[in-house]
């Protein structure tokens, strides 16, 4: 990684945390401790503001940290990096038809998550009007070096909601390219972190309901070393604690 992009990485959540810090609420632990009266009976009083806290930045941080940091890392090497980037497309009704009745099939359990076959379903669906659909990536590389790469970035354990939605919104992505002549364009649920620290472990049942684990997903330092390379992740967490540093001051 450039060392411009260490510097940017770092003006970047020196500026984000600082912020964030700056807007955090005085908490009162007897206010804490009615707020959640059973958990007491596990933490203490440090550890319950230090819960607290941790919930306020998990929120403020999965709002636009992790898709502006992905981006900077991206830009180390890729010229074409979007935020937020709408990938337009004419589908055909039937391929339309078959993308959301895989959707629908995989949130009640009617089917098991097959990336390579539910993307033959839908590509080989022909027939009837073209409709204009949109894909929304929260980072897209236009250039990435396998082609055009679509990423949603989530926490680990999203709900069955946000989960349906991140596969149907990469579904379109991949039909709309595919419908496009560009089918070397890859499309990913990327987590910033991954609880479960190995990919073989993970079990969060939402994800496993509706997404092909092996096909559609990047999980932790994988998310970061696909865009910036082997070992990006590590080259990441020092420059992270520099800028904690720099605001905590511990």
């Amino acid at each position: 990684m450039k060392q411009s992009t260490k510097d940017r990485i770092f003006e970047f959540t020196l500026g984000f945390v600082s912020k964030a810090a700056q807007n955090l609420p005085s908490w009162q632990v007897e206010d804490l401790k009615r707020a959640y009266p059973f958990y007491p009976l596990f933490l203490s009083d440090e550890e319950l503001i230090g819960f607290k806290k941790e919930r306020s930045f998990t929120t403020k941080f999965g709002q636009g940290f992790y898709p502006e940091l992905a981006k900077i890392v991206a830009e180390d090497t890729y010229k074409k990096v979007f935020r937020e980037h709408e990938v337009k497309g004419d589908i055909n009704s039937a391929a339309y038809e078959m993308l959301e009745q895989i959707v629908t099939e995989l949130r009640h359990k009617q089917r098991t998550p097959n990336h390579p076959q539910e993307l033959k379903h839908i590509l080989d669906s022909l027939g009837g009007g073209f409709s204009t659909r949109v894909a929304v990536c929260d980072v897209f590389i236009e250039d990435f070096r396998s082609g055009p790469l679509c990423l949603e970035i989530k926490g680990p354990t999203p709900n069955l909601d946000t989960a349906a939605g991140a596969k149907r919104n990469l579904l379109y992505f991949l039909a709309i390219m595919h419908r496009q002549g560009k089918q070397n364009s890859q499309a990913f649920l990327g987590f910033y972190y991954n609880p479960w620290v190995n990919r073989t472990a993970y079990n969060h049942w939402a994800t496993k309901q509706t997404m092909d684990i092996e096909n559609e997903t990047l999980m932790g330092s994988e998310l970061w070393d696909y865009i910036g390379g082997i070992g990006t992740l590590d080259e990441m967490l020092p420059v992270l604690e520099k800028a904690r540093l720099e605001v905590f001051g511990i």
